[in-house]
């Protein structure tokens, strides 16, 4: 007999979504950085490496060491080379917008010259190595974004942060959704919608993701403009080729900010501390809330 609880929609939807995990992997992050202070940086990377983890753990793996690589030669550049040269060292926006072209290049070279040579080395002791399951824009974010977070406070320190996100998480997935849900992520390709299959088959979109950076990096920096992160505008420029899906985004961030609004401001949440990692937690539970709503209202007009 199956005991599972039916929360999610059986017909798809957030039961093998990864903005499931991703919500539960947001709240694990704030609820380390207000309980333990933990920095409140790669919001999204447990919950999209957890599934990876459970389904193809090899990719993970890929990830987590390119990050490290990243960092290592962003450590490099920004506290070794650019002093040498007489310039101030990278920080901000900056270099972060280097920590991504970092990523770019790392991606692309260790997918070409390097771990191609692991898979045939452990091909000749009849192990496949499957490195890249076909998730190549997703890990380009998530390194930049992993890469970041053993930034902030150092490397063991951010190490050891994302190796207690990314525990924490999976536990919550793996035995508590997975286990007394009908939660499933048996379907990777349903929960991954990558912008494209590789970087060399889609160029446009890596162009327009760099460039969007780059720009929103500049405004922060001579305008004060706050984007929440230079990688929230590149995404969305990468709508622009779907204009639909654009408009769309839009609307529903105005219906959440309008139920954000009225709850802060008329019930009883009026006079409470929603700061910080709370205010950002709330407004990702009623986006979470949201889209659970109307795919139940879908799936009993369908029914």
């Amino acid at each position: 007999m199956d005991w599972s609880l039916a929360l999610f929609p059986s017909a798809g939807g957030l039961g093998q979504s990864v903005i499931t995990c991703v919500w539960i992997g947001i709240a694990v992050v704030a609820f380390f950085n207000l309980r333990f202070g933990f920095p409140l940086t790669g919001l999204v990377v447990p919950g999209y490496l957890v599934p990876l983890f459970i389904v193809s753990p090899t990719s993970a793996w890929v990830i987590i060491i390119e990050a490290i690589v990243v960092y290592g030669l962003m450590r490099f550049f920004a506290k070794t080379l650019v002093e040498r040269f007489g310039y101030a060292e990278m920080f901000g926006r900056d270099r972060f917008f280097a920590i991504v072209l970092l990523s770019i290049l790392v991606r692309v070279s260790m997918d070409v010259l390097f771990w191609p040579q692991v898979a045939s080395y452990f091909l000749q002791w009849d192990i496949t190595f499957d490195y890249a399951a076909q998730l190549y824009s997703l890990g380009l974010i998530i390194i930049a974004l992993t890469a970041n977070v053993m930034w902030n406070g150092g490397f063991r320190y951010g190490i050891k942060v994302t190796a207690i996100q990314l525990v924490v998480t999976y536990v919550v997935i793996r035995f508590g959704l997975m286990t007394f849900t009908n939660f499933s992520i048996a379907n990777l390709a349903v929960m991954y919608e990558a912008v494209a299959a590789s970087i060399i088959a889609a160029p446009k979109a890596y162009i327009i993701l760099v460039i969007t950076a780059f720009i929103a990096s500049r405004a922060n920096l001579k305008y004060g403009w706050e984007f929440n992160g230079i990688m929230l505008p590149a995404l969305l420029a990468l709508q622009l080729m779907q204009p639909t899906k654009l408009l769309t985004s839009f609307a529903e961030t105005a219906i959440i900010l309008t139920l954000g609004y009225f709850i802060l401001n008329f019930t009883r949440l009026k006079h409470a501390n929603i700061e910080g990692a709370r205010l950002m937690l709330l407004f990702f539970n009623l986006g979470f809330f949201y889209k659970l709503f109307f795919k139940l209202c879908r799936c009993r007009l369908l029914s």
